[in-house]
């Protein structure tokens, strides 16, 4: 059976076999120090989709992590709940918003049951 190789995997072999020989000929240290500082200049490329997503995660979390004003509440857009300051995923869902609690409740968002520890099982 014929396994063509891909990209990725050549890029894989391509790193290794110098670095195999150099073990199998007792320059495994010197060598091992000197291709990681190499690797560690060569520039990363990242897709257009790739920096975008992480330009939006850091910017919704940003957003998430302070809410503009006091007492504002967490939207979760997504289930349509809203969550109070305190709260275990107040600020801390994928898709939200920050916003008043009489605004929530005008769009439609209902408060978000309180999670509470599971019952204890009692002793035999």
């Amino acid at each position: 059976m014929h396994v063509r190789a891909t990209r990725r995997s050549r890029m894989y072999l391509a790193a290794l076999l110098p670095m195999a020989l150099a073990v199998l000929l007792g320059a495994g240290t010197a060598f091992a120090q000197t291709s990681q500082a190499g690797s560690s200049s060569a520039p990363t490329t990242k897709s257009k989709k790739t920096r975008k997503k992480a330009s939006a995660a850091s910017a919704s979390s940003a957003a998430a992590t302070q809410p503009p004003q006091k007492g504002m509440v967490w939207v979760n857009t997504t289930s349509k709940v809203y969550h109070r300051e305190g709260d275990r995923y107040y600020g801390k869902t994928k898709h939200g918003k920050y916003m008043t609690e009489a605004d929530a409740i005008k769009a439609g968002y209902k408060l978000a049951k309180p999670r509470h520890a599971p019952k204890a099982k009692p002793k035999q």
